[in-house]
């Protein structure tokens, strides 16, 4: 700014036409660069803003197993291990974790899962980049414990049988035997025909008592 000023005096002053425009030409210049400045300034903002404003995108489809002392997720995102380490970052917690994969296919990408079905201990799970696919491994405070499901949510969201509570105990053990029946070989069917007709006939002498 103070150089463009200068020269603007001195174009002022000069006495030849010569000198004019040799000052004019450097004025030129000088404006020029200040706004080619002005305009990378403006990019860079710009493309911050950009990289601010990425969508999320949330995870939904993933794996998980169990073993005696590790409860593991596996979530498959084609080609993950071509990103920066730094964009890859996964939270425990004693009852959660969440993964968020920055700026990966231009989007973020983010899975939590709150109320573990057991409680982890954060300092010893870890997580691995492979290829495809991201593993997760939460170290069980209670090692041997079994997990029916991943989270609490899961088993009060499980529905029980329902079975009526005036149900005779009795037909239940019938139907069995006609299944059997129905699917045994005839050695089977001689065997229930023979156990029937005894259950029967003790049924009949205990009426006539």
């Amino acid at each position: 700014e103070d150089i463009a000023n200068d020269l603007k005096q001195l174009i002022e002053s000069a006495k030849t036409q010569y000198v004019k425009q040799l000052l004019e030409n450097e004025l030129t210049k000088v404006e020029n660069r200040k706004n080619t400045a002005a305009k990378g300034a403006e990019n860079a903002i710009n493309k911050t803003s950009i990289k601010t404003t990425v969508a999320v995108k949330n995870i939904d489809r993933y794996g998980w197993d169990q073993s005696d002392k590790f409860v593991k997720i596996y979530v498959s995102l084609s080609g993950i291990n071509s990103i920066p380490k730094e964009q890859i970052n996964v939270t425990f917690t004693s009852s959660s974790v969440t993964l968020l994969v920055s700026d990966y296919k231009q989007k973020n990408h983010a899975l939590t899962i709150k109320g573990l079905n057991g409680t982890i201990v954060p300092d010893s799970s870890t997580y691995k980049v492979k290829t495809d696919d991201i593993v997760i491994s939460m170290k069980k405070q209670n090692t041997s414990e079994r997990w029916p499901k991943l989270t609490k949510a899961e088993v009060k969201d499980t529905p029980k049988p329902d079975i009526p509570s005036n149900e005779d105990p009795s037909k239940g053990i019938m139907d069995m035997m006609k299944k059997m029946y129905d699917e045994g070989d005839d050695e089977m069917k001689r065997t229930i025909a023979k156990a029937w007709t005894e259950s029967r006939e003790k049924g009949m002498q205990g009426g006539m008592m």
